[in-house]
């Protein structure tokens, strides 16, 4: 896993300097931008089926809490710092973080709750 990251439990994460966080606004934004609704991001993340531009796009939206002018050029900086993989593998902490979107990061994933509480928006 990727070093230095620095979760604050306020719903965001540090990494390479950045801080990244999915509020309501960026989850909106991923939205808009993938057409996957927030109950379903949790299983379209875990599908293994994402492409380079929608890691991009989710660290971007990730960024705008901070700098509302930042670029997805500038997203793919950071993801370039952190590497592709490593990158992808702080989406479940992320989501998680944000408090909107179901923990997928728990053994279960698939078992026992519905994803219901996430679609309350």
């Amino acid at each position: 896993m990727t070093k230095n990251i620095k979760k604050n439990g306020r719903g965001s994460i540090e990494v390479a300097g950045v801080r990244l966080l999915l509020d309501f606004n960026a989850l909106c934004q991923v939205e808009d931008e993938l057409g996957v609704a927030l109950s379903e991001m949790g299983e379209y993340f875990s599908s293994g089926k994402i492409a380079g531009r929608d890691v991009r796009l989710v660290i971007r939206a990730a960024m705008l809490a901070d700098n509302p002018d930042v670029t997805l050029e500038d997203a793919g900086q950071v993801v370039t710092k952190i590497g592709v993989l490593e990158t992808v593998q702080l989406f479940p902490d992320l989501f998680a973080q944000s408090g909107l979107v179901p923990d997928q990061s728990d053994d279960g994933g698939a078992g026992g709750e519905e994803s219901g509480a996430a679609g309350n928006a």
